[in-house]
């Protein structure tokens, strides 16, 4: 029961705390980004996160890697960037 329920609440809280976060990240305050941290570190005081969860910060800076990669690799593979 208690794997179900770490495995639900990365599935929805943290996707719902890191959803488009590459876009709007840049407009959050060290405050706002402090705020947004103590969720998970509440969820793992909890029990409810994995002790060694992955920072929402580092969450965020991956996510926004894969989209420039992903753009990066797409503008290459298409017929207008060759």
């Amino acid at each position: 029961m208690h794997h179900c329920l770490v495995v639900a609440v990365d599935a929805v809280v943290v996707a719902k705390l890191t959803y488009a976060a590459s876009s709007w990240w840049g407009f959050t305050t060290a405050e706002d980004r402090q705020r947004l941290a103590a969720v998970i570190r509440r969820g793992i005081r909890s029990g409810l996160c994995d002790p060694d969860h992955t920072s929402l910060e580092d969450l965020v800076t991956d996510a926004g890697d894969k989209l420039f990669n992903l753009i990066l690799y797409s503008a290459l593979q298409s017929p207008l960037g060759r």
